[in-house]
């Protein structure tokens, strides 16, 4: 990672010395995105101008992160400048176009979202800088840019990934001997690298997904299956094909289910043609059939018992 930092920062020293060259020669300033470089002629509409002055306000800060060892999350980079920006999700994509004209993680480029996602276990997280994180219980995942090893305390017999904060809370106190993880919802970046590193460090303990039985929480595995859909070099970092889908599945919860809506469907539909694993796809289709889903918060809310017995049943069946 350190050689990609420095890598970046080269390329980013290159890419602004280039613009003021340009300038002073009187020639015309360009950025070289992936698409089409980005030029600033005479006559330029103002949504170009905006978008160039914001790239190179975004490569200076990063510069300067990269230089000072610094991490910003996103937020942090939108309040650096909130008039010129003007919305987060601008900034957001702003990023995404700089990771792609410099063929990057995010994380390489010091940047990283706020965290949100939960960890409950007994680790330690070791870092190339020789620092080290020690978690004990519901802990929120910590920002830990150059993980070199994570050790375990005590034995695991395996991590449970759950969707929803809920019901993480409520594993947690199921399964004392596993590693449980939520991202809260839709995983952000840190979440599914601390995954993956658990999953390098010890591959021999199996990580399951427990999400709702509808298309999103099926989105949810698949994104921690293939990494996400975002900028290619982070998603290839990302991927974890390993992980398994332990549920739960419209079958098992016909009693307690919904009707699909319209949207649910459409859902469906786009996760099928994503091209989901064998075992995902059969979940969509079902739900599809069927034509209905079910939210673990219903059960979990009403007998947390009977959601740890079915989930005790699923990984019997599993190991």
């Amino acid at each position: 990672m350190e050689k990609k930092r420095q890598a970046n920062l080269l390329a980013i020293a290159k890419i602004l010395q280039d613009i003021r060259t340009r300038i002073l020669n009187g020639e015309c300033p360009q950025l070289p995105l992936p698409s089409r470089p980005l030029k600033l002629q005479g006559g330029a509409p103002i949504r170009d101008i905006k978008r160039f002055t914001c790239i190179v306000k975004l490569l200076k800060i990063i510069e300067v992160n990269i230089c000072g060892n610094v991490i910003s999350t996103k937020r942090d980079i939108f309040y650096r400048d909130i008039s010129l920006f003007g919305s987060q999700q601008y900034v957001d994509s702003l990023i995404q176009q700089v990771q792609l004209m410099l063929n990057c993680e995010r994380l390489s480029l010091n940047i990283v979202a706020s965290p949100k996602g939960l960890v409950c276990g007994d680790m330690t997280i070791y870092q190339e800088d020789e620092i080290s994180i020690d978690i004990k219980g519901i802990t929120l995942i910590p920002v830990a840019p150059e993980i070199l090893f994570i050790r375990f305390n005590r034995p695991v017999d395996f991590v449970l990934v759950v969707e929803k904060e809920a019901v993480f809370r409520n594993m947690c106190i199921a399964f004392p001997n596993a590693i449980v993880i939520t991202g809260k919802g839709v995983p952000d970046y840190i979440t599914r690298k601390l995954i993956c590193i658990i999953s390098r460090c010890h591959p021999d303990i199996p990580i399951y997904t427990l999400v709702d039985a509808d298309p999103y929480g099926l989105q949810i595995v698949f994104t921690y299956q293939t990494g996400g859909i975002k900028a290619d070099q982070e998603r290839k970092s990302l991927a974890l094909s390993s992980i398994k889908f332990l549920g739960a599945s419209i079958i098992d919860y016909r009693d307690e289910s919904l009707p699909a809506t319209v949207n649910d469907r459409r859902k469906a539909m786009s996760l099928l043609k994503m091209g989901v694993t064998k075992g995902l796809q059969r979940e969509v289709q079902l739900q599809l059939f069927i034509c209905r889903k079910a939210e673990l918060n219903v059960l979990n809310n009403t007998d947390s018992v009977q959601l740890h017995n079915y989930v005790k049943r699923k990984l019997t069946t599993k190991y």
